[in-house]
């Protein structure tokens, strides 16, 4: 699974061991195969288009305000 690596290095674990692979997942309804195919396909904008928020956008925060806010939390667990 694409994401696990991602998620286990955020989480800061060692390691990861696993049995059986995507193909078996997917034999028991486990089917994640829209991450490989995003991961693998150079027009993956076409299966989930992901685009970067300008910091000229109105919208936009300013650039470290949610790390800022998050790091001055009272309820912040540092891992």
């Amino acid at each position: 699974m694409p994401h696990v690596p991602g998620l286990g290095a955020l989480a800061r674990i060692g390691n990861v061991v696993f049995a059986a692979d995507r193909h078996d997942a997917a034999s028991v309804g486990f089917d994640d195969a829209v991450f490989y195919d995003y991961f693998e396909n150079e027009d993956r904008d076409t299966l989930m288009p992901v685009t970067k928020l300008e910091l000229g956008d109105p919208q936009a925060p300013a650039i470290l305000e949610p790390f800022n806010t998050w790091n001055t939390l009272d309820s912040r667990i540092d891992y």
